[in-house]
């Protein structure tokens, strides 16, 4: 009954008894401190190592990784790295209203699914996710993203960071837009500022108006396609013209080859043919091209092209080529004449850096639509991997370039 006493408790040799509510929290707690014990003896259990509470600003990131079972203490287990910082270069004077570019390049490396690659596996644990006779993808991306203008690299935050926990960003992405605008936003000391970057160690990552920009700066040794432009001055600060801007305002090229120079300012799509080593390190996942929707049997994938540069690599140049384009025929009218084989990437070391260029815009092609706004997720992971081979420079992460096409066998 509920007047016959269950419970009781004996303070300084007194015996009391309990009220229901009282019985029931020291149930409670009782309940509590054994599940704990429990947690505490099964983990203390699985280690034959002891464990220190490393200060907060000494850890390393250690976890427990279930593709290693074998793991049974902390010197065998795997090491988890500090994502990857990525600067976006943001082109407009709002910092709440983005340039459309920036917004797309940080759709692509922040909201959207990355190839599970054993160098994706090095900064972050996840539980990866896969499609029908799709690869393995992770939802978790492998890189910290901001936005930077002008003002903030002239001012000196576009610099290498000096430890795992510093300020400083791994990769300088700039997106399309208008190379002549961003140079001069820039001005000579932000130029200067992003040289000493690349040199320094850090990747440099160009679209479009960001790979003219990169040809400004002589980060890379490659000539431009041209009838009428042959070579960029080779002054350290070039005068701006309007030929080196990619989607605000046509190439010299499409002016001087185009039926119509209006037509020349319009986007249309080409067709992308990566090399052996360009298809390893920026589009493979581990499939044959039989079961990739967006790969033709002849190996060429579609892209939006939006008037970036026609770059060709000269016998003497240390740059890679990685892809070549092509123009489909329905659009063999609004394309220059020498676009046919023109270098659509290129990757080259600059001092303890990585440049990457990239023509085309692989993070806005849709299937319908030739606006600048994000695209299929499948060839947003292009812009993905170059960013992850821009940071692979001799002097920085350097073995990304070794792991970054390898899948996690999960």
């Amino acid at each position: 009954t509920s007047s016959t006493p269950s419970m009781c408790s004996t303070l300084g040799g007194e015996c009391r008894f309990l009220d229901c509510k009282e019985r029931k929290m020291t149930r409670n707690t009782f309940q509590l401190a054994s599940i704990q014990h429990k947690r505490c003896s099964s983990t203390l259990d699985s280690f034959s190592g002891s464990y220190s509470r490393t200060p907060k600003k000494e850890r390393c990131g250690v976890r427990l990784d279930p593709l290693q079972p074998s793991c049974k203490s902390f010197s065998d287990l795997p090491t988890q790295l500090p994502r990857l910082r990525v600067a976006i270069f943001n082109a407009f004077p709002s910092r709440v209203s983005p340039h459309p570019g920036a917004l797309c390049c940080r759709v692509a490396l922040t909201s959207s699914p990355w190839f599970y690659s054993k160098a994706v596996s090095r900064f972050i644990w996840t539980h990866p996710v896969r499609m029908e006779n799709g690869p393995w993808l992770s939802f978790l991306p492998p890189v910290k993203v901001e936005l930077l203008q002008a003002e903030d690299i002239c001012a000196g935050r576009l610099r290498r960071p000096t430890g795992p926990y510093s300020a400083g960003y791994d990769v300088f992405l700039v997106p399309g837009g208008s190379a002549k605008a961003d140079f001069l936003a820039l001005g000579v000391e932000g130029c200067a500022a992003v040289r000493r970057f690349v040199k320094s160690g850090g990747g440099y990552c160009g679209v479009c108006a960001g790979a003219f920009l990169a040809l400004r700066l002589r980060l890379l040794d490659v000539d431009r396609r041209s009838s009428r432009l042959q070579q960029p001055p080779r002054q350290m600060w070039p005068e701006s013209s309007d030929s080196e801007s990619g989607d605000e305002a046509a190439s010299e090229d499409t002016r001087a080859d185009s039926k119509a120079s209006r037509d020349g300012r319009d986007a249309f799509i080409v067709k992308m043919k990566f090399t052996q080593k360009g298809r390893k390190l920026l589009w493979h996942e581990g499939r044959s091209k039989a079961v990739e929707p967006d790969e033709s049997a002849s190996g060429e994938v579609c892209m939006r092209y939006h008037n970036g540069p026609l770059l060709e690599i000269p016998k003497a140049s240390p740059a890679i080529l990685m892809s070549r384009m092509s123009a489909k025929e329905e659009v063999q009218d609004k394309a220059p004449s020498t676009l046919k084989g023109s270098a659509g990437i290129v990757m080259q070391n600059f001092g303890g850096g990585r440049v990457v260029a990239i023509s085309p815009h692989p993070e806005s092609t849709q299937d319908e639509a030739l606006l600048p706004e994000p695209g299929k997720e499948r060839l947003r992971r292009v812009l993905q991997r170059a960013v992850l081979l821009a940071a692979a420079g001799p002097s920085a992460h350097s073995w990304l370039e070794d792991e970054i096409h390898v899948p996690v066998l999960v």
